[in-house]
Parts: C-alpha cells; structure tokens; sequence
C-alpha cells in the first residue's frame, strides 16, 4: 500500500471514529432504558445530547427522555423533553407520538382540559388510523374524568360502540373490549363479560387478543361454577397449538380438572401430552407418577419417577420424587427397599423435615419405635418455624415412645406438642393424647 494510500485510510477511520461513539453512546442509554434502570438511562442520554448536538438519534434521545421522565413520575420534565422535541424537529418520526405523550403526562398530572386539547389535535392530525383511533380512545377516557360519563366503563363502552375497525382484527377496538370485559371480571359481573367476550370474538376473529379473550372467557366459567362451559374453553385453547404457553397453561388445567373428576385416562392424555412438549416435562411426569399410583400401578409409577430422577437431577421435584418412589415401595411392602431410597436422598441432598418423617413412618410400620421416635423428633426440630408440622411430628415421636411402653417420654412429646402448636386443632390432639396416659 501507497504512503498516499495509507494516509487516505487513517482520513477515513477518524471520520468514522465519532460516529461509531455516538452510536455506542446511544445504544447504551437505550439499553439502560430498555432494562427500566431510569437514572442510569438518563445519565447517558443526557450526556448523548449534551455531546453529539448533530446526532441523527437526537430526536430519538429526547423522546426517550421524556419517557424516563414519565417513568419517574416527573411529569413536567417529560412535557418540557417532548416539547423540545416536537419544536426542534417538526419533521420527526417521533413527534405526533410525543404530542400523545405530552396528553398521558397531562392526564397523570390530572390537568384533564390540557390533555384534552392535546388529544384532540392528534385526532384531528393527518396521522395513522391507529394513532386517530387511540386519541379517540383517550378522549373518551378524559372525558369521563372530566365528569362527562357516569362510570369509566360506560366511556368505554361509547367508545367502542362509536368507533369501528374494517378489519377483522379489530385493532384497539378489541384491546378494548378485552380491558371492559376485564373490568367486569374485577366487578363480579361475570354474565356481562362473557357477552362483551362473545361481541368481540364474533366481531374480531382474527384479533391478537383472541387467546387472550378465550382465557378471561374459561375464568368467568370458573367463577360462574359452569365446569362444562370451563372445560370447553380449555379444549379449544388445548387445540390452538399456536398459542404457545396458553395452549400449555390450558393443558395443565385440563390434566388438573380431569384428575378431580377421576377421569384418569384423559389426564394421562393432557399430562402425556406435556411430557412430550418443550415446558414441564418433569411436572408432568410427578403428574403421571401420581395418576399410576392412583389406579394402584405402583411398578409404572416407580418407572415414571425413575425417569424424572435420571433425566431431571436439577428439577425442583427432585426430593419429592425420591419420597413418591420410597412410599410405593412401602405400599409394597419392601421396607428394606424403602429406608435405602430415603437414605440416598439424605447423601445427595442433605437434611430436610420431610425425610426425618419419611423414615419416622417407616420405622413405625416395622415396628422399629425407637428409631421411628428420633427420626420424628428430627424432623420437629428440623421444622423450625413452622410450628404445627413441628407440634404434629412431636405427636408422632409421643405415639412411638407410647409403643414402645415410655410413657414419660410420650408425655414430654406431646406436652412439647402443645406448648408449641398454632392450631387448637392441633393443640386439642396433643391434649388428648396426655389424657389418654392418666
């Protein structure tokens, strides 16, 4: 390369040199905004501004100020960012959006004539249908804190009867109609939200908030005590593969409501159907685990528990897999087996209540009392705070020590009982208990 070449070359790179630190700066402040660190955020946009004043993010950089600002609740900044930015740059891509914003910092600022004003404008702009439609939209909801309409519902209601989307997605025409039938749900007045539900599915069919719509439309079922209408809706969504995590939530649902109705061949279905998806596989194998245990196909179940031991040793249902696998071979009868599986849970796991009482209730099965009292005494301390477990296992030490003919110590246990439970329900059977030894 040429010494003239190489001099052309180094002119180049410090030409591009400030550019390439704005943008950095940039895009550094965004990704403080975009994380909702708001003061971090600001620091650096401000000091974008105060430095590149020819940036071509500068517009950009005063809308996202104005929006820290709103964040922060420092309403009257955010005006001042969005003003600036809206005489500044009449032509920016950002100014009829900050004209919006300038109305949401009046309304929060409860300066209703202002933002109506504001509004107003943007309606009566040559902007986008959407942007129209959403002014519309915040009319209606100003004038109702204006005292124009009785209730925010009843603006919204003129505002979806009054407006209309041609397309069969129906726009914010439909958020809308999801937000009253929301609103109804928080009122009690399930009826009137299924019927906005039914308007807005009929009208909208093809709308993003459909699933969504579907949700609200099972839940008023729920509440509504209507099991046939709440087990339709989750069938519909359980089909909508689409849907993604809906499809799933609607699957776990439907397992969970066929399970309460012993139906346990379609919950198999949903909970197999789970196993097999991209979420929850180890959920739903507990969930299999606990069906064939049901049915008394304990041999399956251990299988399936096996399977969530091994390919799942992160999972959260790690522990309670062990101990579902320890009380089938209990069921059993193979004691032996049993005490081994909980052991290895203690190894791999450490110490935890519900392992003391595991092994408390074997021990007591095999009639080996002493050992079943220590484990459950264990276990009472390893409660800790939670008061009535460590009272009821207390209990359990005091039934051993009495089998065992230690009628002292039964009555030390069940006097701890007592002292130390929350419940009177629990307290009651701890006194029962020690009148049963005079």
């Amino acid at each position: 390369m040429s010494h003239l070449s190489s001099i052309f070359c180094l002119t180049i790179c410090f030409q591009l040199l400030p550019a390439q630190e704005d943008s950095a700066l940039f895009f550094k402040g965004y990704d403080k905004y975009m994380k909702g660190e708001w003061r971090n955020a600001e620091e650096i946009l401000l000091q974008h501004y105060d430095s590149y004043p020819l940036s071509v993010y500068r517009p950009r950089v005063l809308y996202l100020l104005g929006e820290v600002n709103f964040k922060m609740a420092q309403y009257n900044q955010a005006i001042d960012c969005w003003n600036n930015l809206n005489s500044m740059y009449p032509e920016s891509d950002y100014n009829i959006e900050a004209k919006m914003r300038i109305g949401d910092a009046y309304l929060e600022l409860k300066k209703y004539r202002s933002a109506l004003q504001i509004y107003e404008e943007v309606r009566n702009s040559r902007s986008t249908y959407e942007i129209v439609q959403e002014a519309d939209l915040k009319i209606h909801e100003t004038l109702y804190y204006l005292g124009e309409y009785k209730s925010l519902v009843d603006a919204l209601y003129h505002f979806i009867d009054t407006d209309s989307d041609t397309t069969k997605s129906g726009g914010i025409i439909a958020k809308t109609m999801l937000r009253i039938s929301r609103m109804h749900m928080k009122n009690k007045e399930y009826y009137s939200a299924l019927a906005l539900l039914d308007r807005l599915q009929t009208t909208y069919p093809d709308s993003p908030v459909i699933v969504e719509a579907l949700l609200e439309r099972a839940n008023a079922y729920k509440l509504l005590g209507d099991n046939q209408g709440y087990k339709t809706v989750l069938l519909s969504l359980a089909a909508k593969k689409d849907t993604g995590e809906f499809c799933t939530l609607a699957m776990i649902e439907l397992g969970n409501l066929y399970r309460s109705e012993q139906k346990y061949d379609s919950c198999l279905h949903y909970w197999s159907l789970l196993r097999n998806s991209g979420k929850y596989q180890d959920r739903a194998l507990m969930e299999i685990a606990g069906i064939y245990e049901k049915i008394g196909q304990y041999d399956e179940a251990i299988i399936v528990l096996q399977s969530l031991i091994s390919e799942y040793k992160e999972s959260q249902y790690i522990i309670d897999a062990y101990l579902q696998w320890a009380g089938l071979l209990e069921k059993q009868g193979d004691y032996h087996q049993a005490i081994k599986i909980v052991r290895e849970i203690h190894e791999k796991f450490g110490s935890s209540p519900e392992i003391f009482m595991k092994l408390g209730d074997i021990y007591y099965k095999i009639r080996d009392y002493a050992l079943a009292r220590e484990n459950y005494l264990w276990a009472s301390e390893a409660y800790k705070d939670q008061r009535d477990k460590s009272a009821r296992a207390l209990i359990l030490a005091g039934d051993a020590a009495l089998a065992m003919g230690d009628k002292k110590s039964a009555r030390q246990d069940y006097l701890g009982a007592q002292l130390i439970a929350q419940s009177e329900q629990i307290k009651n059977i701890a006194v029962k208990r020690i009148s049963r030894l005079d």
